[in-house]
């Protein structure tokens, strides 16, 4: 897998709830999405202690989320350097093979990072910052195969995402047309009327 390939969805329910189920595994696979990294880099762009990123790293290797692409000797030591071979997203399909315990586990994950990445951005300014950007809420009342169906738009719409993003990391790409963003897409049963 070269970097600009789109890496596949987690569809082992124990190694995706396991790789989940940590806001800083889920940041630390977005990381290895777009470059190849070694702990200390992840670590300092984190602003995370190398240890715990290193324990998070060891994890995410042990299940088969990310890979050694290279080593480098430094000072007498060896750099690991990693990319992703998932991604941090779970589909229609892969919420389906996950226990109720493992999905709410993985909801509550994400559900924190979501709101950390929107509050940072909107702290920082740049969640206004465009003209352009995107941020709607709807609430719906749909069959049941108006919820699977948009569901299933609600996939793609994540694989057209990474496949965009695949193009922006190519070699071909270049760097001054590249925009860092966040995409938050949420769609669940509603709590009942009070």
């Amino acid at each position: 897998m070269t970097t600009a390939e789109t890496p596949r969805s987690i569809r082992n329910d124990a190694r995706l709830a396991k790789a989940m189920s940590s806001p800083v595994r889920i940041r630390i696979l977005g990381m290895l999405n777009e470059a190849v990294l070694s702990p200390k880099q992840v670590a300092e762009r984190l602003g995370e202690p190398l240890e715990n990123v290193s324990y998070h790293v060891r994890l995410l290797r042990d299940l088969g989320c990310i890979e050694l692409v290279r080593t480098e000797k430094r000072r007498g030591a060896t750099a690991h350097f990693y990319r992703a071979t998932t991604r941090a997203f779970i589909d229609s399909t892969a919420s389906s093979d996950l226990d109720l315990e493992a999905r709410a586990a993985i909801t509550s994950t994400i559900l924190q990072e979501s709101f950390r990445l929107a509050y940072t951005a909107a702290a920082r300014g740049t969640f206004d910052s465009r003209t352009d950007r995107h941020l709607s809420m709807t609430n719906l009342t749909l069959t049941e195969a108006g919820w699977r169906e948009l569901n299933a738009v609600l996939d793609e719409v994540v694989e057209t995402a990474l496949r965009l993003q695949a193009e922006a990391l190519s070699p071909e790409a270049a760097d001054e047309d590249k925009v860092r963003t966040d995409l938050v897409l949420a769609h669940f049963p509603a709590a009942p009327a009070d």
